[in-house]
């Protein structure tokens, strides 16, 4: 069962924003866009185990999603966490192509394509960490010590996979997606008894969506972009043109004359991933979507029917309707 769905990073989301939203000569461009198609196909990857994880018994395994819970100071996401009354299984998703070389010696991944090497951060060290972490998150908050098994998923089917010494912590799983229930099948036999009774999981279960916290994610701070740089306009919905404008109650795009009634919604998302902020005044309206008229910014948020708070002015109207669908993931 989908306990906690899979939604789009956020991350993903505020980069792609970035990238039709800055001049496309700007200095941070190139990062941008290298960072972008990095998350990009991280996701891809997690999605693509969809299709193997639908074959999963419903009323046996509980499966979340980009689950960020907190530990200590920080927090830690889990790319997918499998709960079953018997064990956990958490895994860490790699999308990468090529020949890829777990080495134990130091504790690195080595990626050769094209005869090129790369090194890339330690995905059995990193699930290795979330293991110690949830472990002692779940023991902190008086749960049963349940086994949790952490797992390397290599999403590219394609991709030829070698190791090099030998690990330090053997329990570790490697795997690739289509060997993935294999895995599962093969600690369900592992682990017969049952840890937590039905009244316990259901409890765990509310816990960890309870303890979920989303990741922002400030990217204007992140990469030191001045919010002066943003591009202000309503966007193209059809090719991201910027801006769009307003002819008789619709936006028009001057590039591929594309008309919208409701293409200011998605800028106003903009504004808010960008500058997080969950309020906007009739003026901030004006300004991000360039509308001259008051009273025509007053018509597109009342059509919106956002939430309200204060008079005149000081008139604030809460975006939560149309932006916690996207963060709360």
């Amino acid at each position: 069962m989908i306990t906690k769905e899979r939604g789009v990073p956020i991350k993903l989301r505020k980069l792609e924003i970035l990238l039709r939203r800055l001049h496309p000569l700007h200095s941070k461009m190139a990062i941008i866009n290298e960072e972008y198609h990095k998350i990009r196909a991280g996701y891809l990857g997690e999605k693509s185990l969809d299709y193997f994880l639908s074959f999963l018994p419903e009323k046996q395994y509980y499966i979340f999603h980009y689950l960020r819970l907190p530990y200590q100071n920080h927090h830690f996401q889990i790319d997918t966490l499998i709960l079953s009354p018997n064990f956990i299984t958490i895994l860490e998703v790699k999308n990468i192509s090529g020949i890829i070389t777990f080495d134990y010696n130091f504790n690195q991944l080595i990626r050769t394509k094209n005869g090129v090497e790369q090194a890339f951060q330690d995905p059995v060290s990193q699930v290795n960490r979330h293991q110690f972490q949830l472990k002692n998150f779940l023991q902190s908050s008086k749960f049963p010590n349940i086994p949790i098994i952490p797992q390397v998923v290599i999403s590219n089917t394609s991709t030829l996979i070698k190791t090099e010494g030998q690990p330090r912590r053997p329990s570790t799983i490697i795997t690739q997606s289509a060997g993935l229930l294999i895995q599962i099948e093969n600690l369900s036999k592992m682990y017969k008894k049952e840890i937590l009774n039905k009244n316990q999981l259901t409890k765990l279960i509310k816990f960890l969506l309870k303890k979920h916290t989303p990741d922002e994610y400030d990217v204007l701070n992140q990469l030191n972009i001045n919010k002066n740089e943003i591009l202000r306009g309503t966007h193209c919905p059809n090719c991201c043109k910027i801006p769009m404008y307003r002819n008789h109650g619709k936006w028009v795009c001057p590039s591929c004359h594309c008309a919208s009634k409701t293409a200011h919604i998605e800028s106003l998302i903009d504004f808010s991933l960008l500058f997080n902020k969950k309020v906007i005044a009739n003026k901030e309206v004006r300004d991000f979507l360039e509308i001259s008229s008051q009273t025509v910014a007053t018509k597109i948020l009342k059509a919106l029917d956002l939430p309200s708070t204060g008079n005149g002015r000081s008139k604030m109207y809460h975006l939560h309707k149309i932006i916690d669908p996207l963060i709360n993931n």
